[in-house]
């Protein structure tokens, strides 16, 4: 069963720059509510305040994240306003490269049997000071990101030994605005740009390559100067009460700069980016990022109409409607994953083992998760069925036929996996 991480809520006359608004996604089964068109003419200016899921607010503002500092509320809520990674996703609510967001002009392309990849930059994104985002600031991101991992894997949490940046042998600047990538070996293109390309930024080189000491280091070809710059950088971080006011931090390439931060609670103030050149500029004034202890004093606010943007828990899932008619649209997004019973086969304890090996006994006991009960009690219609690993909604081109259609028709209730 797909459920729903959270459902997000948004006043419907509010357009927050970076964000795939604009457009109306027709959900079909599994998306709760719709994402609402833009209302009637845009206006300047305004504050919109949007809640902060309680006890996770930001705390890292380097895009190079340690694992315990690794969460969707720091880096997708919080970093990627200010440094767009190079390829944006999703579109809509489908799980795909998002190349009109991106700072790429078009897919990568793949040769030498697919161990070499070229990436063509946008010649339009600009720093905060008006010099262009350019080739040699993906390549600093990736050697700094080399030089953390190899001080310590706990540096970057997206880091897999064996994967990125292990499964690359060079990343070069070869042109301004093209970065040519060798491959330690070949590998599938839809899988790497997906999975591993998805990974890189680009960092502003021309002011972050001085570190501690504020001569200019030779990062591209000295490891221990890109490790020098690493450690400055990761150390400015762990400073989170000068975020604000730290100069580093105000060079962005994103459509928002950050105007003041909480590091207690990790509230956040931010402001349009007025050198951003990229795609849906902010209209607004600024942005609040608004912490809360619980989601009950979330949803009060949400209530009383103090809250522009915020989540509906489950526990209030039954009063979506009066939100709806004071005035808040509701989306919904499946979370793209699925929850599963395991089971140790290897368990010997009173044959158990022999047992579970069987299996009509494993379909008997997917048989008792009865889907449709859950969804319409529980989840309050905001979820859909699953079965099997591969996620059924949205849909991807890897999902399987048979993971949208219950593969034992013969009962009423429903297998075991739970998404």
């Amino acid at each position: 069963m797909i459920r729903t991480s959270r459902v997000a809520l948004a006043a419907a006359l509010v357009v927050v720059a970076g964000c795939s608004g604009g457009t109306s996604v027709n959900q079909g089964g599994g998306f709760y509510g719709t994402l609402p068109l833009a209302l009637g003419p845009v206006h300047e200016g305004g504050v919109v305040r949007v809640a902060e899921t309680p006890g996770a607010g930001p705390n890292w503002i380097f895009p190079i994240t340690p694992a315990a500092q690794s969460s969707l509320y720091t880096i997708n809520e919080f970093q990627d306003l200010f440094w767009r990674p190079l390829f944006w996703s999703p579109v809509g609510a489908s799980p795909q490269i998002n190349y009109p967001l991106s700072l790429v002009s078009g897919p990568p392309v793949y040769s030498r049997a697919n161990t070499t990849v070229t990436i063509n930059l946008r010649k339009n994104y600009m720093w905060s000071d008006g010099s262009p985002v350019q080739a040699r600031d993906v390549v600093f991101f990736f050697d700094l990101l080399r030089a953390a991992i190899k001080e310590s894997p706990a540096n970057a949490g997206t880091y897999s030994p064996g994967f990125f940046p292990d499964t690359v042998k060079s990343a070069v600047a070869t042109s301004r605005f093209v970065v040519t990538i060798s491959l330690t070996k070949a590998f599938n293109p839809g899988w790497f740009t997906d999975d591993e390309l998805a990974l890189l930024y680009a960092l502003p080189s021309t002011r972050w390559d001085r570190g501690a000491t504020g001569t200019l280091g030779d990062w591209a070809s000295n490891a221990a100067d890109a490790k020098k710059i690493y450690d400055y950088l990761a150390k400015q971080s762990r400073k989170l009460s000068s975020y604000a006011a730290n100069p580093l931090w105000q060079d962005v390439d994103g459509p928002y700069h950050l105007a003041a931060f909480n590091p207690t609670n990790g509230a956040a103030v931010l402001k349009p980016n007025p050198a951003y050149t990229g795609p849906q500029k902010s209209h607004v004034a600024e942005v609040d990022l608004v912490p809360f202890g619980s989601a009950a004093a979330e949803f009060q606010q949400l209530l009383n109409g103090t809250l522009d943007v915020g989540f509906l828990d489950f526990a209030h899932l039954g009063q979506a409607p009066a939100l709806r008619r004071s005035g808040y649209q509701i989306y919904g997004l499946p979370a793209f994953g699925f929850y599963y019973m395991p089971f140790n086969f290897s368990d010997q304890t009173g044959h158990f083992n022999a047992i579970i090996r069987r299996l009509y006994v494993r379909q008997a006991l997917a048989h008792l998760v009865d889907q449709r009960g859950y969804i319409s009690g529980p989840f309050d219609n905001a979820a859909v069925p699953g079965y099997g690993p591969v996620p059924s909604v949205p849909s991807s081109p890897y999902t399987p036929a048979n993971a949208t259609r219950n593969p034992y028709p013969f009962v009423t209730t429903q297998p075991v996996f739970v998404w």
